[in-house]
């Protein structure tokens, strides 16, 4: 697992991801050798070169974000982790973008730019049969924006709420400092007849 302090960021982005939810995203994606996936509100890139990890050279990541610093800052750390022959890193909306890639293994939202319905939408078209769809959410309007959706479009959906603390080291002592709790929710697609 890469440390969250490993990440460049030059621009003062939100993120990366923190690495103990990125653990738990990849997971609850289902994210192995040779799967292609599409990491939408990629930020600075701290899922999709985690995901290229889990991917291998077999694999694909498509990084996507409508900020044009995200972007850029995305494509600098996949370079950095040698990431950059599995990571295509694209500009724009990620509902409009999601319409010309590949079919997917997994859908990971980090940011949506207000079109989570949209993007929710055009993944569960994108997805294979049993693909998986994570949204990650720390508003309570996202968060019920993407319950309802999901379990909308999916027909399922299942949420994990996550509070993590972290030890910080005092003269004499230690205390836990808290993060923003995260709500993972993660959707799979039912099988399709005919589809592979």
């Amino acid at each position: 697992m890469i440390k969250d302090e490993e990440f460049e960021n030059p621009y003062g982005l939100p993120g990366p991801t923190k690495e103990e939810i990125r653990v738990l995203t990849l997971s609850k994606a289902m994210v192995e050798r040779g799967n292609t996936v599409a990491d939408i509100g990629c930020g600075t890139g701290g899922i999709s070169v985690q995901a290229a990890g889990e991917v291998g050279e077999e694999g694909r990541v498509f990084a996507v974000d409508l900020n044009k610093r995200a972007v850029e800052t995305t494509r600098t750390n996949a370079k950095k982790f040698g990431m950059e022959s599995i990571i295509e890193v694209l500009h724009g909306e990620g509902f409009e973008i999601l319409q010309s890639l590949p079919h997917l293994d997994a859908t990971i939202v980090g940011g949506s730019g207000g079109h989570l319905r949209e993007i929710i939408e055009a993944s569960y078209e994108k997805l294979r049969d049993k693909g998986h769809m994570v949204v990650n959410c720390i508003t309570m309007e996202t968060c019920s924006g993407a319950f309802d959706a999901l379990k909308e479009v999916f027909g399922n959906v299942d949420v994990t709420l996550v509070m993590i603390a972290n030890g910080k080291d005092l003269d004499f002592s230690t205390i836990m400092i808290s993060r923003n709790p995260v709500m993972i929710m993660r959707s799979i697609k039912a099988g399709i007849k005919g589809e592979k």
